[in-house]
């Protein structure tokens, strides 16, 4: 038998070293143990009290993953034959006064102990330096299934305190309530095991903490309370901006249960959060890259591991406060900056467990003046099953904008600014987004030359848009399929402008009569009869419709040309020529002639032709006009077919009356005349608007009208 009783240990001066020559890893300025008591056979041991005062300890994980201390403990001697059998004392069956060892401890307080954690693994070692560390741990038994109390405290060299308390029982199995706070704890330490997943670098941040911790026997532990992450800056690695930033981060009514794999929290609180965006020259955003690949284990993966569920997470509210974000694109023709202040507001419930979708309305300020919302509702779990938000910019001025002009369409904004009103609806991937542009006081600037811009006529677009208020409203539609790998929304977008500015310059009367409902089928051409420079009724009509357009689009002007259509016009005013001049002819006739008027006609006919035709054209032709008065008697009488006669020559002789080419171009401008004149007397405050083109030829159309087309252009 061996009884010990009211025994005490004192160790004191322990230093510990990996070698003779290494580094100490290891002190123990003192240690005391009192009222020792320990029975064998009965397998009792008992402490009284231990002490521990300023001890320190280096721990490391060298770069293969193995801690320092494994390899220091690893005792390569065997033990001696039966000493694990002595150590466990009597075996089942064996004669024994007991069933296995007895303990108790009645307290441990630890005072002043440091404890430095180097850890190897990271790119860039990462130090952990817990300085001031107290520990006070109750009673404890083998033989009483009780709590005892435990009491930690520590501070961190890097800034912050933590502290620990409650009851906790390992026996017969392990039960805890714990609480646990934490003060201000810097977290910039973290950046070595931070940088391996997160291409950023942590400049600063402060954890705060009030937790519960309660573990029951046989259930998985469950976490209460609420956090707050203050001053958080993330900036960017290689430069001194700032990638991402909040000035505080709240979580409160947080419920964390290991046995549901479910997280919940009652409310998320981000006041001032910022955000830096940036897009560089080769077109790639900085965020892109932000999340690295996850590192490998040094370890090496364990295959043997049951498969982790998902942890489902909710959250009652995220509200945003007085939010910012900045955003530059670098991949343009010249870089462009824009600026979003004063961003508030706030997203329903989140649950990644949930189809149902999230309530999302946020508002901010854009630059000086700008205002922008959005609104609608997404659903997290699937975005792509259900979303439909609604953004809306206000008042946004659009020179702003004029990077990005130019590389769609090689012109720059000089002024103006813009309501923009967008929604995206997502149902089961099928994707139908509404694109509204209100455009106020718009000018544009300059060209620019950018590789791959369309060549688009914008000036004449802005015109045909622009209402009677200055203002242009759009509404670009677009549909697709978000899972079709070919799917771009930004080229979307712009091929839809594109198609809408093509069209409607490219016929832009037809969007004038659309303005006013008129069904003629295209108010932009003016249909004259060959040879004539006088406005039929129906072109008359046309033009009243015209005008009540263009007074609706006050930057827009008609250019009119003065239109001739070459032989078709010069038959009709050679016949008005030789109808004048036989007016002439017949006038002047002696009163006291007896003649009928064709006879007269004919006698001026037939004096012209000879005038104008070599000698005995006259007779040879009228040969040809004389009939048999008896079509039996080939050889009887004849007589002149008057009608066919008078008609020949006057034909002949339009044929060759002289009309040269600047007689068809008088006759143009006096078309060009008659349509100017007609919008002016009828609208004296167009008159600006209505402008005198060049001179140019056009065929007749099928009915054998003259079109005259006008072409639209820019004030």
């Amino acid at each position: 038998m061996i009884q010990l009783t009211n025994g005490e240990l004192t160790l004191s001066g322990l230093g510990l070293r990996r070698h003779e020559e290494g580094e100490p890893f290891a002190r123990l300025p003192r240690l005391e143990a009192r009222d020792l008591a320990l029975n064998w056979p009965e397998q009792a041991v008992a402490i009284g009290d231990i002490f521990v005062a300023d001890a320190w300890l280096l721990v490391t994980r060298e770069s293969g993953g193995q801690l320092d201390l494994t390899s220091l403990l690893t005792m390569p001697v065997e033990p001696a034959r039966g000493a694990d059998q002595a150590l466990a004392g009597p075996q089942d069956g064996a004669d024994s006064p007991g069933q296995g060892w007895r303990w108790r401890l009645g307290g441990l307080e630890a005072t002043g102990l440091s404890l430095d954690i180097e850890d190897r693994v990271p790119a860039a070692t990462g130090r952990l330096a817990l300085r001031d560390i107290g520990l006070a741990v109750g009673g404890i038994s083998s033989a009483l299934p009780e709590p005892f109390p435990v009491e930690l405290a520590l501070l961190l060299d890097s800034g912050g305190r933590i502290e620990l308390g409650g009851q906790a029982r390992v026996v017969p199995e392990v039960a805890l309530d714990l609480r646990l706070a934490i003060d201000e704890l810097g977290l910039a330490v973290v950046q070595p095991w931070l940088g391996e997943v997160l291409a950023a670098r942590l400049d600063d941040g402060h954890l705060s903490a009030a937790l519960a911790l309660r573990v029951d026997p046989g259930k998985g532990p469950r976490l209460t309370g609420s956090t707050r992450v203050a001053r958080l800056a993330l900036g960017e690695p290689g430069s001194e901006a700032t990638l991402l930033a909040w000035q505080k981060l709240s979580a409160d009514g947080i419920r964390l249960s290991l046995d549901d794999s479910r997280l919940e929290i009652s409310e998320l609180l981000l006041d001032a959060p910022f955000v830096r965006l940036l897009i560089d020259t080769d077109g790639e955003l900085n965020l892109a890259g932000l999340l690295r690949m996850t590192a490998t284990d040094p370890a090496g993966p364990d295959h043997d591991a049951a498969p982790v569920e998902p942890l489902a997470v909710t959250v009652g509210e995220l509200r945003i406060a007085d939010g910012a974000a900045d955003f530059t694109d670098l991949a343009l023709p010249f870089p462009f900056r824009a600026e979003i202040t004063a961003l508030s507001g706030r997203i329903g419930v989140l649950d990644t467990a949930s189809l149902a979708p999230a309530e999302v309305s946020l508002s901010g300020q854009v630059a000086d003046y700008g205002e922008a919302r959005l609104n609608g509702e997404i659903s997290l779990a699937n975005p792509v099953a259900r979303t439909d938000l609604a953004l809306s910019f206000r008042n946004v001025a659009i020179p702003d904008l004029s990077a990005y002009t130019v590389r769609f369409a090689g012109r720059r904004i000089a002024d103006g600014r813009m309501d923009l009103d967008l929604r995206y609806r997502i149902d089961k991937a099928e994707l139908r987004a509404d694109h509204r542009l209100v455009l106020r006081r718009l000018a544009l600037g300059e060209r620019e030359h950018f590789p791959g811009a369309a060549r688009l006529p914008l000036s004449l677009a802005i015109a045909l848009l622009r209402g009677p208020d200055g203002t242009i409203d759009l509404e670009l539609p677009v549909t697709g399929n978000i899972d079709d790998p070919r799917f771009e929304l930004g080229s979307l977008i712009l091929q839809t402008f594109t198609n809408l500015v093509t069209r409607i310059t490219t016929a832009p009367f037809r969007l004038l009569g659309q303005l006013i409902g008129s069904t003629e089928e295209d108010l932009g051409v003016v249909l004259f009869r060959p040879g004539e420079a006088e406005l039929a009724p129906p072109e008359r009509e046309k033009l009243a419709q015209l005008a009540q357009a263009l007074a609706l689009r006050p930057a827009l002007s008609v250019e009119v040309p003065a239109v001739s259509a070459g032989d078709a016009d010069r038959r009709v005013l050679q016949k008005k020529q030789l109808e004048k001049r036989l007016a002439e002819r017949t006038a002047a006739v002696d009163e006291q002639d007896q003649r009928s008027r064709l006879e007269r006609e004919r006698d001026a006919l037939e004096a012209l032709f000879a005038e104008r035709t070599p000698a005995g054209s006259l007779e040879d032709l009228r040969e040809q006009f004389e009939r048999l008065l008896d079509p039996e008697n080939p050889d009887g009488a004849t007589a002149l077919d008057f009608a066919a006669w008078i008609t020949a020559l006057r034909e002949r002789l339009a044929a060759i009356e002289p009309v040269d080419d600047e007689a068809l171009d008088e006759l143009g401008r006096a078309r060009r005349a008659a349509i100017m004149d007609w919008l002016q007397e009828r609208r004296p405050d167009m008159a600006a608007q209505v402008l005198a083109g060049g001179v140019a030829t056009r065929a007749p159309d099928g009915e054998g009208l003259i079109p005259l087309a006008l072409e639209a252009t820019a004030n």
